[in-house]
């Protein structure tokens, strides 16, 4: 199976729209990558340290991406949420929130193999 994957480059204030819009075109479910992510995140124990200088994140806006499976309502669907991407600035967001939309096809991988090579 192959799957097609949307990211929508945004800012952190419309992550919250994106993942609507996203999840309105029929995604279980989104992964958001946030460079406000180090601001929110609390050690859970006293012992436990966060040092942002060795963990790879965002340093600016936020990426909210979505899987789809491929199928022959792709353009369609990526249509719509351009649209509604685009739409975000009227809705009171900053033009940044409607930044740009990536795409790209992946293939379904046997993850219970291949973490072994």
């Amino acid at each position: 199976m192959q799957w097609f994957r949307i990211t929508v480059e945004t800012t952190t204030a419309a992550v919250a729209a994106v993942s609507e819009i996203l999840t309105a075109a029929g995604a279980n479910g989104v992964q958001v990558a946030d460079a406000a992510d180090p601001e929110h995140i609390q050690a859970r124990t006293a012992d436990e340290v966060f040092d942002w200088r060795t963990i790879p994140h965002r340093q600016a806006g936020a990426a909210v991406t979505a899987y789809y499976p491929v199928d022959d309502q792709d353009a369609a669907r990526l249509a719509q949420i351009q649209s509604r991407v685009a739409a975000l600035p009227q809705a009171g967001f900053t033009a940044a929130a409607a930044g740009p939309v990536h795409t790209k096809i992946i293939a379904d991988e046997d993850w219970s193999t291949n973490w072994r090579q």
